[in-house]
């Protein structure tokens, strides 16, 4: 009797089997606990589980990324075949029309949006370069950490208050609704876009304080997103331009 009840939960190997299927960590745990399981048949169920672990996580994270590239391609032509295809029921709602703002009108709006929003961003992209330079500094042994610090803290900041304005800015009534749509989607992207950085940074300052090298790959993940989401903002720009009949301009080199 006293036997029975000093024995624990790990030492009943069928309990440490379920275990180790329906909570893995426990059951692991159990599995090297229990005195009674050979080390043969430990080291072959960690190597089965680990296995399936690593399967999982090249499932949910690898292969994705590699898809990344051609979901950008698709996202133009489907944001350019949208605004097309909202375009075309112009003609068969003239009484709608006459309530929105003409084409001349929307051109008119859509620069002043797109001005709008370089003037919104131009704080957190200067802040962005600096943070960028010290890292240069650091790593070429020009600068302290603290520096670096300082900058990531700053840049943190005003990718914060540039998320904040992005998130204030409403849209007029008037826009057709194609328009309206579009120009809505890409504040949603660029907001996405500066709370991604602003965590990025706060990463980058964690690394910093610790030194941890998980941290910096952490950061550029948060980075990578980020930029992402501003590449799909400035393909919708374009897409929403075109639709209008606003012409692309390649900007210029400032030593042309």
């Amino acid at each position: 009797m006293e036997k029975q009840i000093n024995q624990h939960w790990y030492d009943n190997k069928n309990s440490v089997f379920i275990l180790c299927i329906l909570i893995f960590p426990v059951g692991l745990y159990g599995l090297w606990k229990n005195k009674s399981i050979s080390n043969n048949v430990k080291h072959i169920v960690s190597a089965l589980f680990f296995i399936l672990f690593m399967k999982g996580v090249e499932y949910i994270i690898i292969k994705p990324k590699a898809n990344d590239n051609a979901a950008l391609e698709k996202h133009l032509l489907d944001s350019i075949n949208q605004v097309d295809a909202n375009s075309k029921m112009k003609a068969d709602s003239m009484v709608a029309i006459k309530q929105k703002m003409s084409n001349e009108e929307a051109k008119s709006y859509v620069l002043n949006f797109e001005k709008r929003l370089s003037d919104i961003e131009a704080p957190a992209l200067n802040a962005i370069k600096q943070s960028n330079q010290f890292m240069r500094y650091f790593s070429n042994g020009q600068t302290s950490v603290n520096e670096m610090y300082e900058a990531a803290k700053i840049a943190k900041q005003s990718c914060d208050n540039t998320k904040r304005k992005l998130y204030d800015v409403s849209l007029s009534e008037n826009l057709p609704d194609s328009i309206s749509k579009m120009l809505q989607k890409i504040l949603g992207n660029a907001s996405t876009a500066y709370f991604m950085r602003e965590e990025g940074y706060e990463i980058l300052m964690e690394y910093c304080d610790n030194r941890k090298p998980s941290d910096l790959s952490a950061y550029g993940e948060k980075m990578e997103g980020a930029d992402n989401f501003i590449q799909c903002c400035g393909i919708d720009l374009v897409a929403t331009k075109m639709s209008l009949g606003i012409p692309f301009k390649k900007s210029k080199k400032k030593n042309e």
